[in-house]
């Protein structure tokens, strides 16, 4: 007679020398760290390369069209790809800051 506890070890074992299943590369429409055509990351760095000097957020929400959060954010992903750079303003206080494109910086082409 077969208890539980031997139904329970010959399933463990054949899961143990189970051979393992490939697992199949999923196509991701949306990879992390890639500027995408038309979206809020392009348009600001398209702005800040155009205009080649330092714009506050201000600025470049004004050029792009785009509300606070999406600039915010946009400006956020550039600066941690290498793709824009940031300075604190000198009169007023710190988490105002001017951005500029770098100059020779990663390119995305």
């Amino acid at each position: 007679m077969t208890t539980f506890l031997d139904l329970l070890l010959d399933a463990a074992n054949a899961i143990e020398h189970a051979a393992p299943q490939a697992s199949r590369q999923r196509f991701n429409p949306r990879p992390a760290g890639v500027i995408r055509p038309g979206r809020s990351s392009e348009m600001v760095l398209k702005v800040l390369r155009d205009h080649g000097g330092l714009m506050t957020e201000g600025q470049i929400r004004y050029r792009t069209g785009l509300n606070h959060s999406r600039a915010s954010w946009a400006l956020l992903f550039l600066q941690n790809q290498g793709h824009i750079e940031a300075m604190p303003e000198t009169f007023r206080n710190s988490r105002y800051k001017r951005y500029r494109a770098k100059v020779g910086g990663i390119s995305d082409e």
